[in-house]
């Protein structure tokens, strides 16, 4: 379970970046390279009773340019969320994601991504899935971004599907 202090500092800094990155000047390039980054937001699981929480997580990866205008990279992620339906909830989720898209502007990214995804239920065992999704990120400086994700799962040995939304900041190492 997230500890509040923890949910309200990474919101404290999600926000902080939202609003921030509504006046950042232009960066000679603020969107690929190394970079880790948190998330927090929301989560459903349909077909189980559709139980819904806060998912929360950690993502590693890189991007870099594929042209002048496309930007193409990888990510591993590391989730959990307190989703739980009958006793049964969620420990962890590891993926691994591609993902490419075109900048808007100087500073901004809109992206399509696919991958695999491995959710680990308590007191139940693992389960194999497929993921695809979409998102925007924007650089607020060279080294630090924000932006949201939206991300569908289908876990298709129990017909689970995985739907998440989330805030998402980030540093480019």
């Amino acid at each position: 379970m997230i500890n509040t202090h923890l949910k309200k500092s990474i919101r404290s800094i999600l926000i902080s970046g939202l609003a921030l990155g509504m006046a950042s000047p232009a960066l000679a390039d603020g969107l690929t390279g190394a970079n880790v980054e948190v998330r927090l937001g929301y989560e459903r699981l349909d077909e189980i009773g559709n139980p819904d929480g806060v998912t929360y997580g950690f993502r590693a990866g890189y991007q870099a340019p594929a042209s002048k205008d496309i930007v193409i990279g990888f990510d591993v992620g590391l989730d959990s969320s307190t989703t739980e339906y009958f006793g049964l909830s969620k420990s962890h989720d590891l993926s691994a994601m591609l993902k490419i898209g075109p900048r808007i502007g100087e500073n901004s990214l809109i992206y399509a991504t696919g991958g695999y995804s491995r959710m680990k239920v308590k007191n139940f065992g693992s389960l194999d899935g497929w993921r695809v999704g979409v998102g925007w990120q924007h650089a607020i400086s060279k080294s630090f971004y924000v932006g949201f994700e939206g991300n569908y799962t289908r876990y298709n040995e129990f017909n689970i599907d995985d739907n998440m939304v989330t805030l998402l900041a980030g540093l480019r190492l």
